[in-house]
């Protein structure tokens, strides 16, 4: 009798303490995606001060390059792997 309490406490223990953990890791992965998206939103407000318009350019937004990669070629900026100037016809 004693054995089935002592088990059960033990597993209600160790639910509490796993519920505990997920608690924490769900957290952690919540505060890190709001830290990220607010450096982000600020990184559009720098690139729009002192303009009035609803849009950006995406070449106006600074990028890390340490953080940033390209699934092609290479990140260039305001130019073409040519090295030309990018032009719209």
């Amino acid at each position: 009798m004693k054995l089935k309490n002592m088990n059960k406490k033990n597993i209600q223990n160790v639910i509490a303490i796993f519920t505990c953990c997920w608690i924490l890791v769900i957290a952690i992965v919540v505060i890190y995606h709001f830290e990220k998206q607010e450096v982000f939103q600020s990184d559009i407000a720098l690139a729009n001060e002192g303009k009035s318009d609803d849009f950006v350019y995406l070449s106006d937004i600074d990028y890390i390059a340490s953080e940033s990669k390209s699934g092609w070629g290479s990140l260039l900026k305001d130019k073409t792997s040519s090295n030309t100037k990018i032009t719209v016809k």
